[in-house]
């Protein structure tokens, strides 16, 4: 996102239009979404072609617990995210 900064004391010079507002946002590259820690544990136990109730029990958490952390209701704890290489969101 760029921002152009116009100066309100610029008076009102021959030619010149006061804009109607003092910032103009003007969009600049869309930027990248990053993916949501639970759909990348989605994405990791379906690749490996895991279960959810086998995660759980390596876990040592319960399957809808997993399956709260996929939806995205609550956070991924960090120690499952590390422990399974995927890392934290601040990595990203």
């Amino acid at each position: 996102m760029h921002v152009l900064l116009i100066d309100p004391d610029l008076g009102t010079a021959p030619g010149y239009r006061h804009p109607s507002r003092h910032v103009r946002i003007t969009p600049g590259p869309p930027q990248p979404r990053p993916v949501p820690d639970g759909q990348r544990l989605r994405q990791w136990r379906t690749r490996c072609g895991i279960t959810r109730a086998q995660l759980a029990d390596a876990a040592k958490v319960s399957v809808g617990q997993v399956a709260r952390w996929e939806r995205g209701s609550i956070p991924v704890p960090e120690r499952i995210l590390i422990g399974l290489g995927l890392g934290t969101g601040a990595e990203r």
